[in-house]
Formats: structure tokens, sequence, C-alpha cells
């Protein structure tokens, strides 16, 4: 895996989160739709400028080890935003939809806000990672303080204590991955 490659991997998330993004259009307009929903919608633009910033900081100069974790991160965070796109892109309800198809979609959304608030506290899990690797240097901390802001006031601290310490005690990039 090469710089170039992981570069790559990241403008391909990048994309999913836009078609999240775009599929809001046409989902906002479902009344009743769960706060997890929503929340996970509001943080698309988090997620996608520290991508923005990973992808124009990767050193071209790291280890081939560096490049191969942050390919095992990169296709975590892919894979989840993945399966967050496909939950999405099974609510959007066509204009001028029956009462009955809208209805259905309503229903199928009680059933997934768990598994929304579970992915979206993964992939920020996983960006934290990103942005926590020494190989990423333009992720200021201010953007991984704000990332840290958004996993606390959304997420489960029991979660988050076992990554937080590693990074808020670190005032630099560190030399690997927190575990």
């Amino acid at each position: 895996m090469s710089g170039a490659e992981v570069v790559g991997l990241i403008s391909g998330i990048i994309s999913i989160v836009d078609a999240i993004s775009k599929i809001h259009g046409a989902v906002r307009d479902a009344s009743g739709l769960p706060a997890s929903f929503r929340d996970a919608l509001r943080k698309m633009p988090l997620v996608k400028d520290t991508l923005l910033a990973a992808k124009q900081g990767i050193d071209r100069g790291a280890s081939q080890s560096s490049y191969v974790e942050l390919e095992r991160v990169l296709e975590s965070c892919r894979e989840k935003t993945s399966s967050l796109e496909k939950i999405f892109r099974h609510l959007a309800v066509k204009p001028g939809s029956s009462r009955t198809r809208r209805y259905a979609v309503g229903i199928r959304t009680l059933g997934k806000g768990q598994q929304v608030e579970e992915l979206m506290e993964r992939i920020l899990s996983d960006l934290q990672l990103l942005t926590a690797n020494y190989a990423i240097r333009s992720a200021s901390q201010e953007q991984v303080q704000e990332l840290l802001m958004e996993m606390r006031n959304g997420g489960d601290d029991s979660v988050l204590s076992d990554h937080t310490s590693s990074v808020e005690a670190s005032p630099g990039p560190s030399a690997s991955l927190i575990r």
C-alpha cells in the first residue's frame, strides 16, 4: 500500500459520505425520522472535513507498515460508511409515493435506529485512529478535540475511555496507532 492508494481509499469514503448527504435531501422530508438518523446526518460534515484533512496530510515518506495500518482502518471505515449509506438509501421515498409506501418506510426506520447509532460511533472511532496516526500530519489538535467532543456528546463514555486518554495525553503525532 502506498500513499496514493491511501488517498484513493479516503476519496472513496468521502464519496460515500457525500452520497449520504445527498440522500438526506430525500430523507429529511420523511416525518418522524429517529434522532439517531438526524444525529448521524448532522455529523456527516465533520466526518468529511476530517477525511479531507487526512487526505491532504498523508505523509508520503511514512513506512510501509504505517500504510498497511492506515489501509486497515480506512477499509473498516469504508465498510461502515457503506452500511450507513445503504440504510439511508432504503429510507428515501420517491416523491408521490403512496401513503402505504411512506408508512412502510417509516416502520423500517424503527428497527434501524440503534444500528445507525452504532455505525456512527464506530465511524467516529475509526476517524479518531486515523487522525491520531503519525502519518497524518495535517489533522490539527483542534480537529481531534472536535471529533472527541462529538463522540462524547453522541456516544457511550465507556467506549470512549479506551481511546481518549491516549489522544489527549499526546501533544503531537503519536508513533503508533492508539489501541
